[in-house]
């Protein structure tokens, strides 16, 4: 077999700056992130890189008041996808993008009666993270990762016939717990020789998000993320 180690190692970290560069000068804020959930799974034999890729559910508990007048403060659900690459499966850089849809009824500003109008809310979330995964030891069945990073949400609020779109800007900071699953069976071992999956977790992460634009007025959309998740390593 090939050893391909260094020609992947040479050729993914001179792609990886260009997308982040090409992502700034063509004000692309999803352009990075959907790069890497792409490359992700395309790098685990190329380069000493481990992929991954997750699919993540996720309760959104936003902390702007007006927005806790239209929903529920607790359980908004938002469904995610989410690619990175990881150096000895350790150090590594994640990509991201979601989609969450909410309507509630509308409030007037002054009355505070609510209206036969419907507002509705679209978030197209898209974040990119730094991550330390604590993957240090030969015991593997729990292992703690930190994350954090830049986020780009893309928006359109309606309220009737009235609808308004905009991009806001911010970072976010994460924790949670990978839950090994891989070597919980004779069965899952199947999983390494038919589809070339290294490692297979369930995910538990806490996450809060400063969506204002870095303090700037207008749309805030900060607020928790719990999320359970499937990640699969290769």
């Amino acid at each position: 077999v090939p050893d391909s180690t260094l020609g992947g190692k040479i050729f993914f970290l001179p792609l990886l700056f260009s997308l982040f560069f090409i992502s700034l000068r063509r004000k692309c804020a999803i352009c990075l992130p959907i790069a890497l959930i792409f490359l992700s799974a395309n790098i685990a034999h190329a380069s000493p890189l481990t992929g991954s890729f997750e699919l993540k559910t996720s309760l959104w508990m936003p902390q702007n008041e007006n927005l806790k007048t239209f929903f529920d403060p607790c359980c908004n659900f938002m469904t995610r996808v989410q690619g990175g690459a990881y150096l000895q499966r350790r150090y590594g850089v994640e990509g991201s993008i979601g989609f969450l849809y909410d309507s509630g009824a509308a409030v007037g500003a002054i009355s505070g009666t609510r209206s036969q109008d419907q507002y509705t809310l679209l978030l197209f979330p898209a974040e990119t993270s730094l991550v330390l995964r604590a993957d240090y030891f030969p015991w593997r069945y729990l292992i703690p990762f930190v994350k954090a990073g830049g986020d780009a949400v893309v928006y359109r609020e309606s309220l009737g016939s009235d609808s308004i779109t905009g991009v806001k800007y911010g970072a976010h900071g994460a924790g949670g717990l990978e839950v090994l699953l891989t070597n919980i069976s004779d069965s899952t071992h199947a999983l390494r020789s038919d589809f070339g999956i290294d490692d297979l977790f369930a995910t538990l992460e806490i996450q809060y998000s400063w969506i204002d634009s870095f303090g700037s007025t207008g749309f805030d959309l900060s607020g928790l993320l719990y999320s359970v998740g499937l990640l699969v390593q290769f």
